[in-house]
């Protein structure tokens, strides 16, 4: 096997003495290196906790740690033959004389390698400093955090009063206040952009003057730069003779549309790149552009030139030659640029309405840490932006946690840095202030800026550009004189990848022609432009064609005979028809030749709604499908029905979940027996009413009949007359009989089905296992997740283009680069900002359109980031493909083809004069679905989806509660329960913050001094006797603190506190206490159940061991399969300091 032609640049990255910005391009073995790299410096270092590496998900921390501890356990076996595996080999080995030398038992404990999410990191600074995590308990990030920001905005409007700011800006929304709720929680979820700017509006202000002066500047220069020279004395003429022409149209008419209007005034003199010529610049590019932005190919007298013009001729060719030049491309680009530059620095008239923004803004911020505080959760912008406050004081001066980082850090490793964030540098920068020029400690940044698709997340590929730009100039420069590029101490140098090991050649040869065109000739980081970087394949070419262009769009032959049949046949919805049902034959020819490859095909879109009706037509041909997050949870069929049953049984005045019930599958009443029943009778719930019918079965029967009165019996009995009670389970498994009981999970029996059911239940579970439960809570949390895929093998993979990087498919399919995306409406405020640099611009005035300059300049300068985003995601895309690589898209009249909206105009440049692949609709063969009665053989097949009576009749109440899902909370549904529940769950939460500190600081004074704490968490746990239940808490963990083995517990050194695992099926558990001991590991559940009156201590800890001996047995499996080891287990039971041993 040849070396790759990048093998010194790959040698250099992994010596662990140097510091590196490292560009690794799509399938360059960017983790392969990476883990490389951290074997080499684990070879070196003290402790493997001197070693840091940061990631942006957790998938992809997993998977570098699991590389790293699979090439540990391989360098216990032989070294291996192949001289490409014979590097890491050795590397590893070092690392396992160092693990024996140094006693680390690394391969026992894997924990030992800090391989973090940069969400996790963050989280682990602010735990270091209680002051920033409420007193060192209840800091819990959650994913759904819009709840949290509209509680906040709730909050604020109720002080409306108080703030008379939010007058003024719903005068500007014309009083829309749903509009101005929405826009306010979408600010303050990318509140880290403006949170250091509205606290001083003056210099705010004029930072944003020096940014446009500065931006004018800039701008006008480039476009002077690549205009043709001489180009002003060129246009003199024509120009002034068109200003005074439409001066005197607007004169003898009474109108003002001279746009030319600067030109009357001039005094002759080159411009200026500033401000005050700006009129003059706006006006010539309005001279020289059509409305839509492109050169004029004709002139007449709408732009002021007559007919009988002695400068007409010359200018028509002067605008001629202009469109031969080399950079006619650039010159097109500046002067649209120029249409949006403000026609001045600040304007006076937006003062008031920005101290409204800035203070609406402000008090927003205050009630959002109010929400926190009550809630005890917080998003991870606070996360983060308390992790800077945990690293440096109000003075700018370092704490203590960034002093025991700073000791203990040797070596940092950020992977995707081309995702950093502002926020995320800043902290970096943070982290390695206290560093040294040649101290031996390493940063080793890696990404790829062509890889950067996540300006949503507010991610910055300006900073991996700007950095590599700096590091990049340290090549030519001696060890000495080489530049500080991250701060005041860190020296970085640039090393590229080139080799792409994942594709053949015909695929990385097809990209590198393309995108070369695609991306920008020269990088602009302001506005996230990067130029393309080329691959070298490692892999051949295959004999067949890598690229397939499949263009579906209506051809005129003797098939279309008339002008209506030819309409028909070429309309948008026949082609996107017959396009998706083209791609399940490529599914199928991409299975058949790929049918041993885990991932052979992928159908990637660039958003969920481009998917139009593939899924379908793949079921249908009998297509095994993987959906990797394409379907959100709520809308599947069986998600839908358990949410109307929940709905249902929690409000018993919700006719609209009743009567869903009633027409779901397992009861199937028809619209005729609905209205019958409940149409005159709304003053009655519901449940009332159908205990009425059941009362009188006969009348039911003379109502709707027999066969629909046995659908009603069917299902209202369990719901109106369980053999069960309330109180005699959890609120989740009473759910789940009831589910049971009509039959549902006998209908929707897929194991995918199953798990989503699952997945509703453990959300019920979390937020209300002893009911009152929150439904808009409830609901948005389910609106968050998505439905199961399937995990079938060779299934075809579906999924957004943004969802399939890093994955990588022998085959993939790109569909709907025709279609156009969702229109971005824009914020509250508009805001560009980066380190003394800030535009901000308000929202349009809704009453009479008024859309500010600021605005529409920022907008132009986003449209243009986001195009350029979009050609990278498009890159993304097309790298996922191994060996081919299929392009299928609409195109009616090759108007998809032309906006710049849709993906495929990037590409269209490739497809001139090149004959590609067209099908006429009549061509393809349809898909034939399969007969849905072979499937479901209990399913009616009339209009109307519905069990069979027979089905119906066949249906039994179970004898006991199924034990299909295993509720984390296990107690009878009862007040008395709840309320321990909540307290068990707050001691819970102090006992692993008492124990991440190591019970430093943490006293019986302290624990009673924390009661404010303790009731407020109490409180929003739903207790009502707060006062006895903080007490409660309170003796419970002064009780743990005052106990050896409780002392022995929360100081053990080598602990892992609530750990999540996962076993082999992906599924989780979430363990209290794991200890790390020479013996094993020892699982330690903490109870905070109390004995019953009389009760034994004997038959107090054997009603605890029969409680929970499964559960424990069910986290120590998850355990071995970890390492398999030994595992012991043990109930801790607060409630008396009780050590329970189970095995």
């Amino acid at each position: 096997m040849s070396e790759p032609i990048d093998k010194v640049a790959r040698e250099q990255a992994v010596d662990p003495s140097r510091s590196y910005i490292v560009q690794a391009p799509a399938g360059s073995g960017k983790t392969e290196l990476l883990t490389d790299r951290i074997l080499a410096l684990l070879a070196i270092v003290e402790r493997p906790e001197d070693i840091l590496a940061i990631t942006f998900t957790r998938k992809a921390a997993a998977e570098m740690r699991a590389r790293v501890m699979e090439k540990l356990q391989k360098a216990e076996e032989p070294e291996p033959l192949e001289a490409y595996r014979q590097a890491s080999w050795k590397k590893a080995r070092a690392v396992l004389e160092r693990n024996t030398a140094k006693n680390w038992q690394l391969i026992e404990n894997p924990s030992r390698l800090r391989i973090q999410t940069i969400d996790s990191f963050c989280q682990s600074l602010v735990r270091l400093t209680p002051s920033l995590s409420e007193s060192g308990a209840g800091l819990s990030p959650t994913e759904d955090s819009q709840q949290l920001f509209y509680k906040a905005t709730r909050k604020m409007l109720q002080h409306i009063d108080k703030h008379p700011s939010i007058a003024v800006i719903l005068d500007h929304l014309d009083v829309n206040v749903g509009k101005f709720q929405s826009l306010l929680v979408d600010m303050l979820s990318r509140r880290q952009n403006w949170l250091g700017i509205v606290q001083n509006q003056a210099e705010a202000m004029e930072t944003m003057a020096e940014t446009l002066d500065n931006i004018i500047q800039t701008q006008l220069e480039q476009l002077d730069k690549v205009l043709p020279h001489q180009w002003l004395d060129d246009l003199r003429g024509v120009i002034t003779e068109a200003a005074f022409t439409l001066e005197a149209e607007d004169n003898a008419k009474n109108t003002r549309k001279n746009f030319l209007k600067p030109w009357l005034s001039w005094d002759g003199k080159t411009l200026i790149h500033s401000i005050e010529d700006i009129a003059l610049w706006k006006s010539l590019a309005d001279f020289l552009l059509t409305g839509k932005g492109e050169i004029r190919q004709r002139v007449d007298k709408t732009i002021g030139i007559l007919p009988k013009s002695s400068y007409k001729e010359g200018f028509l060719v002067w605008l001629k030659q202009l469109q031969d030049l080399p950079q006619y491309a650039e010159i097109v680009s500046g002067l649209n640029d120029i249409r949006y530059i403000p026609k001045q620095l600040y304007n006076p008239d937006n003062k008031v309405l920005f101290e409204s923004f800035f203070d609406c803004l402000k008090q927003s911020e205050i009630y959002l840490q109010e929400v926190f505080r009550e809630e005890g959760s917080v998003d991870f912008t606070e996360i983060a932006q308390r992790a800077l406050m945990a690293l440096k004081n109000a003075d700018g001066l370092p704490t203590e946690t960034l002093l025991k980082l700073d000791a203990d850090l040797k070596h940092i490793l950020i992977d995707e840095f081309q995702d950093t964030s502002l926020s995320q540098k800043k902290l970096l920068e943070l982290i390695t202030s206290g560093w040294e020029r040649d101290d031996g400690r390493t940063l080793f940044l890696v990404g790829d800026p062509m890889q950067s698709i996540y300006r949503f997340r507010q991610s910055e590929v300006a900073l991996f550009s700007r950095i590599a730009e700096a590091a990049k100039a340290n090549a030519s420069l001696s060890k000495a004189d080489k530049k500080t590029v991250l701060g005041n101490n860190v020296v970085l140098d640039l090393l590229q990848l080139q080799v792409n090991f994942r594709s053949d050649a015909g695929v990385v040869e097809w990209v590198n022609r393309n995108f070369a065109q695609v991306f920008p000739l020269e990088d602009n980081p302001d506005l996230g432009a990067i130029r393309y970087t080329p691959s070298s394949p490692f892999n051949q070419a295959k004999d067949t064609p890598a690229v397939q262009y499949h263009h579906f769009s209506f051809i005129d032959n003797e098939q279309a005979l008339d002008e209506k049949s030819k309409k028909q046949k070429g309309s948008k919805e026949v082609l996107e028809d017959n396009a998706e049902q083209y791609i399940v034959q490529l599914v199928q020819e991409a299975l058949a030749r790929h049918s041993d490859s885990k991932h052979p095909v992928a159908i990637l879109v660039r958003s969920r709604s481009h998917i139009g009706g593939i899924s379908e037509k793949l079921t249908q041909a009998n297509i095994p499908i993987q959906a990797v997050k394409m379907v959100s949870l709520g809308q599947t069929e069986e998600v839908i029905d358990l949410i109307q049953l929940v709905r249902a049984l929690t409000h018993e005045w919700d006719r609209l979940a009743w009567m869903s019930l009633l027409r779901a599958p397992f009861c199937g009443l028809s619209l005729v027996s609905l209205t019958r029943l409940f149409e005159d009778k709304k003053e009655q719930s519901i449940p009332s009413l159908l205990k009425t019918y059941l009362q009188d079965e006969q009348a039911l029967v003379a109502l709707i009949g027999q066969d629909e009165a046995k659908r009603l019996m069917h299902l209202a009995v369990p719901l109106v007359y369980p053999p069960y009670t309330k109180r005699e389970m959890t609120f989740t498994s009473y759910i789940e009989q009831v589910w049971e009981d009509l039959g549902a999970n006998a209908l929707y029996y897929l194991p995918t089905q199953q798990e989503n059911i699952q997945a509703v239940l453990h959300i019920i579970d979390d937020l209300a296992p002893y009911g009152q439960l929150d439904l808009a809570l409830f609901e948005s949390r389910i609106e968050n997740l998505y439905a199961t895929p399937s995990k079938q093998a060779g299934a075809v993979e579906i999924m957004t283009m943004h969802s399939a990087k890093g994955l990588e498919f022998d085959e993939v399919i790109l569909y709907g680069l025709h279609r156009i995306p969702r229109h971005d409406t824009g914020g509250l405020l508009e805001i560009e900002s980066e380190e003394g640099h800030l535009l901000i611009g308000p929202i349009k005035h809704t009453a009479t359109e008024y859309k500010d300059d600021v605005s529409l300049f920022i907008k132009a300068r986003n449209d243009k980031r986001q195009r350029n985003e979009v050609d990278r995601l498009l890159y993304v895309a097309c790298t996922r493909a191994k060996q081919k690589l299929h392009l299928v898209y609409v195109d009616v009249e090759d108007k998809a083809a032309h906006d710049k909206r849709t993906m495929l105009s990037s590409i269209v440049m490739d497809l001139k004069g090149k004959e590609g692949t067209f099908y006429h609709p009549q061509m393809i063969t349809p898909v034939v679905p399969i007969e849905s009665t072979e499937a479901y053989p209990f399913i009616t097949q009339d209009k109307l989806r519905r069990y069979t009576l027979d089905t119906i009749a066949s249906i039994k109440t179970p004898v006991s509660i199924p034990k299909v899902f295993t509720p984390l909370h296990t107690g009878k549904w009862s007040f008395e329960s709840r309320q321990e529940a909540a307290i068990g769950t707050v001691v819970h939460q102090w006992l692993e913050q008492i124990g991440l500190d190591k019970m430093q600081g943490w006293t019986s004074e302290r624990v009673e001094n924390s009661s404010a704490m303790i009731t407020r968490h109490l409180r929003r746990l739903g207790v009502e006797t707060i006062e006895a239940a903080t007490q409660r808490v309170i003796t419970l963990l002064q009780g743990v603190l005052a106990d050896t083995k409780g002392q022995w517990l929360l100081s053990h050194k080598d602990a892992n506190r609530e750990w999540a695992l996962s076993n082999e099926e992906g599924q989780q558990k979430i363990i209290d206490l794991v200890l790390n001991t020479p013996e094993g590991w020892l699982v330690v559940d903490y109870k905070t159940d109390a004995r019953f009156d009389g009760e034994s201590s004997d038959d107090f800890q054997e009603r605890l061991k029969c409680a929970y001996r499964e559960q424990l047995t069910n986290y120590a499996n998850y355990l071995h399969l970890l390492d398999g080891r030994t595992v012991k287990a043990v109930i801790y039971a607060v409630d008396g300091c009780e050590w329970i041993e189970l095995f």
